[in-house]
């Protein structure tokens, strides 16, 4: 399947589906000739099912050239001062960025659109340390975003994982187990509601 193709399956799914989502992400795998790995807000909400305005945020090097390479596939490159392209379906605008720092992926889950077409996305307790690792900074959404992925998802977290992975972090950020002692209290809290 190439690009336009990939494309186009994109464009049948809603603005707000993890669907359009995963469709991009091929797109950008076929057209570069590697994988990248769903992270951020859309991974979260490939996991919960929450939508909320984002851009699709993948780990991996893309830089200038690759980008260029991608405006030359459908995207549009906005230059070499940007860590992103945007991608426009219909009259729906999708920025596809990818992050130079911050991640620390140690397991990805692969996710079978069809026939043999995979995409990447972070691992469930990736992304969790990542929500946590960022929300220990007291921004709000991102806390959010971890009390939703643990409701979310709370019967499939590995916590012992999880834990052990928070036990490494916190050599480097103290307040990262505390914050992982907040989001549960605060998911119980929400599933008991």
């Amino acid at each position: 399947m190439d690009v336009r193709d990939l494309l186009q399956r994109a464009s049948t799914h809603p603005r707000d589906s993890a669907e359009r989502t995963l469709y991009i992400v091929a797109a950008v795998d076929v057209a570069l000739g590697r994988s990248f790995t769903l992270i951020g807000g859309s991974a979260v909400h490939f996991y919960t099912g929450e939508y909320r305005p984002t851009d699709v945020d993948l780990a991996g090097r893309a830089g200038t050239e690759e980008r260029r390479l991608l405006g030359d596939k459908g995207f549009v490159f906005l230059g070499p001062g940007h860590r992103h392209v945007e991608l426009r379906l219909g009259g729906d605008v999708h920025l596809i960025e990818f992050p130079t720092s911050g991640y620390d992926i140690e397991a990805v889950l692969e996710v079978r659109l069809e026939n043999d077409l995979k995409v990447r996305v972070i691992s469930l307790s990736d992304l969790i340390v990542d929500r946590l690792i960022q929300a220990t900074d007291g921004t709000l959404l991102i806390f959010e975003d971890a009390v939703s992925l643990v409701v979310a998802m709370y019967p499939e977290i590995e916590w012992l994982t999880l834990e052990e992975r928070i036990d490494r972090e916190a050599v480097t950020l103290p307040g990262i187990a505390d914050m992982l002692v907040r989001v549960r209290a605060a998911a119980a809290k929400a599933m008991r509601s």
